[in-house]
């Protein structure tokens, strides 16, 4: 079962300063979570290709795992034979950052990306991103959020990778985590 933010945008709008500023926090944790969780999973893509392997880049060095592994991982917490080399990596907290996500009802899924590309905060994001995924444009990125939301009402980094058709994603580790 998927652990959640409970965030919808209606009653953020109605909260008090207090009341948004934790929200806040909460989105700005929800954000981080998701820029690490693209240096650990690239789940399955939509329609056409699908993601199958991770490339892990920090400088000359890359390191590719099977995507299905990460899966393994993320859902029941087992770190499959060839992800065991990576366990000081792969820890209970970066799982649950592969499985937070934040829902959002069918009314205000598509506004509420529509206001996040807008803000500053999610064009941070959508630069962060697309450092960390070489080859990426903030467009792409863009019609990923778009795409996983209008699938899943819900924002995670699963659903946004897997709304990224590629078939190897590469992810550079230093600037994922800068």
């Amino acid at each position: 079962m998927n652990e959640k933010v409970n965030l919808p945008l209606e009653t953020m709008k109605n909260k008090s300063s207090g009341d948004r500023q934790s929200s806040c926090r909460s989105v700005r944790l929800f954000w981080r979570g998701l820029g690490w969780g693209a240096i650990f999973s690239a789940f399955l893509a939509g329609p056409g290709v699908a993601a199958e392997r991770l490339t892990l880049q920090v400088g000359p060095w890359q390191q590719s795992v099977s995507v299905s592994d990460l899966e393994t991982f993320a859902t029941s917490g087992q770190l499959p034979p060839d992800l065991q080399r990576y366990q000081l990596l792969l820890t209970e907290e970066v799982r649950q950052l592969l499985r937070l996500g934040l829902p959002l009802t069918p009314n205000t899924a598509h506004s509420f990306v529509e206001e996040l590309l807008a803000s500053p905060d999610g064009q941070r994001l959508v630069g962060q991103l697309q450092k960390a995924l070489p080859g990426s444009s903030s467009d792409r990125i863009a019609a990923a959020l778009r795409e996983a939301v209008a699938q899943m009402n819900e924002l995670s980094v699963i659903g946004l990778l897997r709304a990224y058709p590629t078939e190897n994603l590469t992810v550079d580790l230093l600037e994922a985590a800068g």
